[in-house]
This record gives structure tokens, sequence and C-alpha cells, in this order.
């Protein structure tokens, strides 16, 4: 593969026009990356060909990323459930009602050297591979939990949290009782 398929763009600068014009009544995917700040988007169609790659800085300037993908009536997004730095992009793309897919670290990390021979990571490519497994069939719808499996985790997580606390000071109260 050619290093030129990996250069990103800038949110802000891509020639979207051009873009919607030639794809745009076709499927595409927009395989992310996520990152703390620093997202990239692989643009590919259905034959795995990369079309762009889209970079961009979250939060600020996600909004003007979903803008670019509604721009496409058939496009899909898939990205890695990496933490919750994906998760004001997800929302926001599950208000624009464009479906979004879950793809496993683990799938796209033992993809890397399959993908072009390399078995070394970056961000552009590690959107170019979740393209590409979405394509290949290799992820899954990803739904928003309901509002009450959302308070069961945060109940869940709140108990975890003084059960810790619970151990640590029982451990320094019988440290504490040990010399009488």
């Amino acid at each position: 593969m050619k290093k030129k398929a990996y250069r990103a763009v800038e949110v802000k600068k891509i020639n979207i026009e051009q873009l919607v014009s030639s794809h745009g009544q076709e499927r595409v995917v927009f395989g992310i990356d996520v990152a703390k700040t620093d997202f990239y988007s692989s643009v590919m169609d259905e034959s795995r060909k990369i079309l762009t790659t889209i970079k961009w800085k979250n939060p600020v300037q996600t909004e003007e990323f979903v803008a670019v993908v509604e721009k496409f009536p058939k496009a899909e997004v898939a990205l890695e459930p990496s933490g919750t730095y994906g998760d004001p992009l997800r929302c926001l793309l599950e208000k624009s009602k464009i479906p979004v897919y879950r793809v496993s670290p683990k799938r796209s990390h033992d993809a890397a050297e399959v993908y072009d021979g390399v078995p070394s990571l970056h961000d552009a490519k590690s959107a170019a591979i979740i393209s590409k497994l979405h394509l290949d069939g290799a992820s899954e719808k990803w739904e928003l939990k309901t509002d009450h499996e959302r308070d069961l985790v945060a109940v869940l997580t709140s108990l975890d949290i003084l059960k810790q606390q619970f151990i640590q000071n029982t451990n320094r109260l019988e440290a504490l009782m040990a010399k009488h």
C-alpha cells in the first residue's frame, strides 16, 4: 500500500462537494480511530478503496465531522469501543440517524499486518482497518444503552467504589486493633 493512502486531510479543508458528487449515492463507511483529541476517519467505498482520510480535533471539530457524514445518505460509521472518548461522537451520530457499528480492538490489532504487510499501527491506518473490517462483516450494530441500563451501571460503579473504601478502612482498623 502506498504512503499516500494514509495522508489525512483536516475536516475544514476537505472538498466535500467533490466527494459527494463522485460517491454520494454509494454506501460509504467512515472507519474512525478514536483517541483523546486527535480523531481520524478513513472513508472507504464497497470496493475497499480509501476515498479520503479525515482528521479532526475532538470535541472542537466533532460537529463539523458529523456534518460531513450527514452528506452521504448511505453512510455507515464503524469505531472501536475505546473508553469513553468516542461517546459524544456516537451520540451525535445517533441523533443524526447514522448507523453506528462496533469493531473489536483485538480484530483491528490482529489485522494490522494482514492489511498492508506491516505489523505497526498508526491512527490513519487503524481507521482504514476499521473500515475494511466493517465492510468484511466483522462488526456489530452498536446500540445506545437505555436510561435504565445506564442507571444500573452508575449504581454498580458507585457500589464498587464504596466496597473498595470499605475494604481499605477494614484493613486499617484491623492493623490498629492488632496492637491491642
